[in-house]
C-alpha cells in the first residue's frame, strides 16, 4: 500500500499476499537499499520500505512501482540518528505487521566532520551500530514469532581495520572519518555475532554481508582524494547496486542460507569475519557497552556459551583462486629476484673470486627473502577467508626465512662444485639436462618439505589435518623448482634485460603452477578450526 500522508502511517496495513515473506529494509530510498527493495518486490515479498522521512520512502515506493506495478509495499520513516525514532519505528512495524521474516540493516553513513546524534552520540556510531542494534532488540519478539526468520547486517570489509576505542567510543579526542567508520562497522560485526548466538534458540539467524565497493552516493560528503576516488573512479570501477541487491535477496530468501548464522558472507560465500571481530570477550564487552549506551538490559536475549550450530564451514580456496595466488606471488617475487641477480651480474660481473661468490650468495639470499615475502603474502590473501585467524606476519615470516635460506643454499652448492673442480684443475662440471632436473627435483623436494614444515608450525593452530601441508609443499616444489634451473640455462651474461625478464617470468609462472598444484591437492583436505 502506497501511503500518501503522515496520518496514513497509523492506518492498518492491507493484508500481504498469502505466504509472502515480510521484509523490512532500512535505508531503502537510494543505492543498495532501493535496489534491494526493488529486487525483493519482484520476488512477491511484502517489503517494508524505510526512509529517513516519509516523503523519501513514498518516493522510493513510487519508483519501485514504476518497475514492479503490482509490488506489495509499505512506507516507514525514522531518523536513525534518534533513538526515540528508532523505538517508534519498531513499535510501528509491530503495530502494522503481524509478522517479520527478514530484517535487513542497510542504512549507514560516514561523515567527514564529527557530528552528534539527537542523543549526544557520535553520529556514525549511532547510525551504523546503535540504531541497528536497538532495532534488532526491539523486533526480536516479532522475528521469533515469525520464525524461521533472518537478520542481515550490510557490513563492510573495512571492519578488519577497525579498532574499538573503549575509553573514547564517541571519538572526542581522535576523530577521523575513516577511523570512526571502521570502528562502527567492527562494533556492528562484534554484536551481530553475539546476536547469532542469542537469537538461535528463537529460530532467528544472523549474518553479515559486505557489499564491496559499490556505485552509490555513500561518499557524497567526502573531500580531497577520497571524494575524487568515490565520485570518479567509483562510478567506473565499482559494483552496480543491482548486483549487490541480488545477493541480499539470496541471503534473505533462499533456502540455501536458511540455517546459516554467525557468518560473514562475501559474494554469497560463507566465511568468518576478520580476526579482530572473533574474540568472544570483545563481543561480550561490545554488547555490554552498547546496552549501557542504549539504557537497556544486557541479558535479553540471554547469553549462550555454545556457538550457533549454523555457523559456516568456509571452503578452502578453489584450485583457480589458489593457483592465481601462488602464480602471482611467484611472478612478483621471482621476477624481482631475477632482476636483482641480473643487475648484480651486469654491475659486478661473474663472481669469480671466493669473496665475490660469497657476496653473490648474500645478494641472492636477500632476493630470496623478497620472493618469500611475495609468495607468502599472496598465499595469505587466498587463505584468510578460509582461516580467519591466520595472521599475515606470522604466516609470512617462515616463508621469508625459508626462501632466503633456500636461495643461499641453492647458490652455494653449485659454487662448491665449481670450486672443487677448479682446485683439482678440471673444467667446471657440466651435469647435463637430466642430472640438472634430477638435482632440482630432489632439492625442491627438500626445500618444499622445509617450507611445509615451517608454515605448518603456524597452520596447525588454525586447521585440522594440517600435517598434510608438509607433503603437499614437498610435492609442489619438486614439480616447480626444476623449471627455474632449466630457465637459468637459457640465459647468460650476454642476454638482454628484456630476454632475461621474459624467461624469468615464464619460469615463475610455471613454477608457481607446479607449487600451486602440489599444495592444493593437500590443501583441499585440510579443515579450518572454527573460532570459539
Amino acid at each position: 500500500m502506497l501511503l500518501t500522508s503522515a496520518s496514513a502511517r497509523h492506518m492498518p496495513p492491507e493484508p500481504s499476499r498469502h505466504g509472502s515473506p515480510v521484509c523490512l529494509i532500512t535505508g531503502a530510498t537510494s543505492g543498495i537499499g532501493l535496489a534491494a527493495a526493488r529486487a525483493l518486490a519482484r520476488t512477491d515479498a511484502h517489503v517494508l520500505v524505510h526512509g529517513r522521512t516519509l516523503a523519501q520512502a513514498e518516493e522510493a515506493i513510487a519508483e519501485i512501482r514504476g518497475d514492479v506495478p503490482d509490488a506489495s509495499l509499505e512506507a516507514f520513516a525514522a531518523d536513525l540518528g534518534s533513538l526515540a525514532e528508532v523505538r517508534a519505528l519498531a513499535a510501528e512495524v509491530e503495530a502494522r505487521s503481524a509478522r517479520l521474516d527478514v530484517l535487513i540493516h542497510n542504512a549507514g553513513l560516514e561523515r567527514w566532520e564529527r557530528a552528534l546524534s539527537a542523543d549526544g552520540h557520535e553520529l556514525t556510531l549511532a547510525v551504523n551500530h546503535l540504531a541497528p542494534f536497538l532495532l534488532t532488540r526491539l523486533l526480536a519478539g516479532l522475528l521469533s514469532r515469525s520464525a524461521p526468520a533472518r537478520v542481515l547486517f550490510v557490513s563492510s570489509l573495512v571492519h578488519q581495520w577497525g579498532v574499538i576505542h573503549w575509553d573514547d567510543l564517541m571519538a572526542e579526542a581522535w576523530y577521523s572519518p575513516e577511523a570512526v567508520y571502521y570502528q562502527s562497522k567492527l562494533a556492528a560485526v562484534l554484536t551481530a555475532l553475539e546476536f547469532a548466538r542469542r537469537l538461535e534458540p528463537m529460530g532467528v539467524t544472523v549474518v553479515c554481508a559486505p557489499p564491496g565497493l559499490t556505485r552509490t552516493n555513500f561518499g557524497r560528503d567526502f573531500r580531497g582524494f577520497a571524494g575524487w576516488w568515490s565520485k570518479r573512479v567509483g562510478r567506473a570501477a565499482f559494483r552496480a547496486p543491482e548486483e549487490v541487491a541480488e545477493e541480499l535477496v539470496q541471503l534473505a530468501l533462499s533456502p540455501q542460507f536458511a540455517e546459516l548464522t554467525g557468518a560473514y558472507v562475501r559474494r554469497l560465500v560463507p566465511m568468518f569475519p576478520a580476526p579482530n571481530a572473533l574474540d568472544r570477550g570483545d563481543q561480550l564487552r561490545m554488547w555490554g557497552r552498547t546496552c549501557s549506551l542504549l539504557g537497556i538490559a544486557a541479558d535479553e536475549p540471554p547469553a549462550r556459551e555454545a556457538p550457533p550450530k549454523g555457523r559456516p564451514v568456509p571452503p578452502p580456496p578453489t584450485y583457480g583462486a589458489w593457483a592465481r595466488a601462488v602464480i602471482v606471488g611467484e611472478l612478483v617475487g621471482f621476477g624481482a629476484t631475477a632482476l636483482i641477480a641480473w643487475l648484480a651480474l651486469r654491475l659486478g660481473g661473474p663472481p669469480e673470486t671466493p669473496r665475490a661468490q660469497v657476496v653473490a650468495a648474500l645478494v641472492m639470499m636477500f632476493a630470496g627473502a623478497l620472493e618469500g615475502a611475495s609468495l607468502g603474502f599472496f598465499q595469505w590473501r587466498a587463505l584468510r577467508s578460509f582461516l580467519p585467524r591466520l595472521d599475515a606476519r606470522a604466516w609470512m615470516l617462515p616463508t621469508v626465512l625459508l626462501a632466503s635460506a633456500g636461495w643461499l643454499v641453492g647458490m652455494l652448492i653449485p659454487l662448491a662444485f665449481e670450486t672443487s673442480a677448479e682446485a683439482a684443475g678440471a673444467p667446471p662440471p657440466d651435469p647435463g639436462l637430466l642430472a640438472t632436473l634430477a638435482f632440482a627435483s630432489l632439492f625442491g623436494l627438500i626445500i618444499g618439505a622445509l617450507f611445509g614444515l615451517a608454515q605448518w608450525s603456524v597452520l596447525r593452530r588454525h586447521a585440522e589435518r594440517s600435517g598434510r601441508w608438509i607433503v603437499g609443499n614437498a610435492v609442489g616444489w619438486a614439480l616447480g623448482l626444476p623449471v627455474t634451473y632449466v630457465a637459468g640455462g637459457l640465459v647468460d651474461e650476454g642476454s638482454g634485460t628484456s630476454a632475461v625478464m621474459a624467461v624469468a617470468l615464464v619460469a615463475a609462472g610455471l613454477m608457481g603452477l607446479g607449487v600451486a598444484t602440489g599444495t592444493w591437492f593437500f590443501l583441499r583436505s585440510v579443515g579450518p578450526k572454527a573460532p570459539p
